[in-house]
């Protein structure tokens, strides 16, 4: 009686099992259509590329100029003794503002020609990315 017990246990997690493998390809190819369905979805021409692309640099640049400011309000209040930091807290904030201002320069000191090559160069990496399969979807 025990042996039949065991072999009936090891039947319902073999069974178990199984159901579980089923769902797993039945889900794993409804997730495979919704991939390649938002990816036809979310391809763009290359005018529309570009503009998000653009959009989305001076959002950057805004978002830099921003904690920039902030940093430089965290220095200023220590400095004037109304929020003192640490010594730590100090460094990183100067650090940060150095490299806040590195890059708002770098990002400014393009001029159009150079900014237009900028933003083909990423329109082309970007379909190059997409353009890939991660997922095999003709399997």
């Amino acid at each position: 009686f025990f042996f039949y017990d065991g072999a009936r246990q090891k039947m319902k997690f073999f069974t178990f099992a199984a159901f579980v493998a089923l769902l797993a390809v039945a889900s794993a190819n409804d997730v495979k259509e919704r991939i390649k369905q938002h990816r036809e979805s979310q391809k763009l021409d290359r005018e529309n590329l570009i503009k998000m692309l653009s959009n989305r640099h001076d959002r950057r640049m805004l978002k830099l100029g921003e904690l920039l400011a902030a940093r430089k309000k965290e220095i200023d209040d220590h400095n004037s003794g109304r929020r003192r930091l640490n010594s730590e807290d100090h460094a990183r904030v100067l650090r940060q503002v150095t490299n806040f201002q590195r890059k708002l320069d770098e990002m400014n000191s393009k001029d159009k020609e150079e900014h237009q090559r900028f933003l083909e160069h990423e329109a082309d990496a970007y379909d190059r990315m997409n353009s890939i399969d991660y997922i095999d979807f003709d399997k």
